[in-house]
């Protein structure tokens, strides 16, 4: 019974194992690499004699070399639990295979290249003999967020006590998830089943029982930002936004298993048992540069500014920002970019590709990068407008492009339901409508959007302000909270 603990964790180890930007692979690996985890120490939930046992200990992950699209990836997890004289050494390697998937997809297959796995309980030893695995994730890469999709199958063979009994632990899960620089939520589901037979050599049919469960286990790391005010007079600064950082791991389990004593003997029928077990980081705070500027004392948008400005999202000439100026194309692609965290290589035939839009433009490489996205388009043959101005449409289309999601409205013939929806461009009705149904845009107190009009600065802040908090919150209570509490 035991075994459900080491597929349990096993399971969970290579379900939630996601290749996505080069900068967060190490650290994933390393967490994914069992059960739930904090900075301190990693756990795994074990089953034996009809009762879940906690363990804790190391988790190692050494990631290898890519080759030829292939790269191994090497597990090594050491656990006890002391008061139940419990231990757990696994070994791992698994091997992970990629293939181009259409446009911007990509997938990767995982299987097996080595195993070694034994549990002691008291005087129990369990071993793997055999492990028989499959996994294949397919993941999307959108210019602002990372969003992935996996599904698996996993069979795993062990021996009791050498030549006791057999257990058998099949299991089928799957798990869907995103990345980008906000957050990182991934939300997974396991059902198992589990036989113990007796071996030919021992007629004690107490060594025949079977049990099941269904594991939701949920990972997020979440980017927030708060204001710290400075309450001395006599300080040259203001008061300033800081960033704070945290990862958190949920492991929820039901199960129905058979109460068995020290030897792996059928001693009672099967229990349930559920439990929901959550371990958190320390959250890591770093602070923001903080501006003075004095048109913005008082106004209604003045904390999205001083936010952004905070970011490095907006640029601020000196004491001033303008909040009612219009809000350029250039200044709009810089922040999207700063605030999503958009990485692109720039050849040197992309660096010439808008004739107004020279190397010395401050805002070149966001230009650049925005244009080879996909995320904002130029306005005519070789013409970007960096200072042209820009619509309320025109704003929110970007903000969709950069999430990949425009391809989720309806077919054509639906309407949004702003009072205005009459005087939305076609261009912009699919974008617009998913935008409203994901919370993102709202219309004034009677209704309107106002899609053409011009966009001021204050404008805009306030609606990249909306779209991090989209990336931050609602996003993540999609994936996590519905999914697991829903399921």
């Amino acid at each position: 019974m035991i075994k459900l603990s080491s597929r349990l964790i096993l399971t969970i180890i290579i379900l939630l194992l996601v290749l996505v930007k080069p900068a967060w692979a190490e650290l994933n690996y390393l967490k994914h690499a069992s059960g739930i985890f904090n900075e301190r120490q990693y756990q795994e939930v074990v089953f034996i004699t009809g009762e879940p046992i906690l363990m804790t200990g190391t988790a190692e992950v050494r990631p290898g070399r890519e080759r030829n699209g292939t790269m191994d990836i090497r597990y090594t997890i050491k656990l006890e639990n002391k008061e139940q004289d419990a231990t757990l050494t696994r070994n791992i390697t698994l091997l992970i295979a990629k293939d181009q998937g259409a446009n911007s997809q990509e997938i990767k297959n995982l299987s097996l290249s080595r195993y070694n796995e034994r549990v002691d309980i008291g005087n129990a030893r369990y071993e793997l003999t055999d492990y028989q695995y499959s996994k294949s994730l397919l993941s999307d890469v959108r210019p602002a967020v990372t969003y992935y999709s996996g599904a698996w199958t996993e069979r795993k063979t062990y021996t009791l006590n050498r030549n006791v009994a057999e257990i058998v632990i099949e299991t089928i899960g799957d798990g869907v998830g995103y990345q980008h620089n906000w957050g990182n939520t991934e939300a997974q589901h396991l059902q198992y089943q589990l036989a113990s037979k007796s071996l030919e050599n021992n007629q004690n049919e107490r060594h025949n029982w079977v049990g099941n469960g269904t594991v939701q286990l949920a990972f997020n790391f979440s980017k927030e930002l708060f204001y710290q005010n400075n309450e001395p007079t006599q300080i040259s600064f203001p008061g300033g936004y800081n960033t704070s950082t945290k990862w958190e791991n949920i492991l929820s389990y039901t199960a129905s298993l058979p109460q068995t004593n020290g030897n792996g003997e059928l001693t009672g029928r099967n229990v349930s048992y559920s439990n929901r077990i959550i371990l958190s980081s320390m959250p890591v705070i770093t602070k923001l540069p903080s501006h003075q500027i004095f048109d913005i004392r008082g106004h209604w948008a003045q904390q999205a500014i001083e936010r952004l400005v905070g970011l490095g999202a907006f640029n601020s000439e000196g004491a001033f920002f303008g909040p009612a100026l219009p809000m350029r194309r250039s200044e709009f692609a810089k922040a999207i970019v700063v605030i999503t965290d958009m990485e692109t290589e720039i050849t040197a035939e992309e660096e010439a590709i808008f004739a107004d839009v020279p190397s010395t433009h401050r805002d070149y490489e966001y230009i650049v990068k925005v244009q080879k996205l996909g995320v904002i388009k130029g306005l005519g043959p070789n013409q970007f407008a960096p200072d042209g101005e820009l619509t309320r449409a025109q704003a929110i289309t970007i903000m969709i492009r950069a999430l990949g999601l425009e391809g989720i409205a309806p077919n054509p013939g639906f309407k949004t339901n702003f009072v205005d929806n009459n005087t939305i461009p076609n261009w912009a009705m699919d974008s617009i409508y998913v935008a409203q149904e994901i919370g993102l845009v709202m219309g004034d107190s009677h209704g309107y959007l106002w899609p053409n009009d011009i966009l001021t600065r204050a404008e805009a802040a306030i609606m990249i302000d909306r779209f991090i908090n989209y990336m931050q919150a609602e996003i993540k209570e999609d994936y996590r909270e519905r999914l697991i509490n829903f399921r």
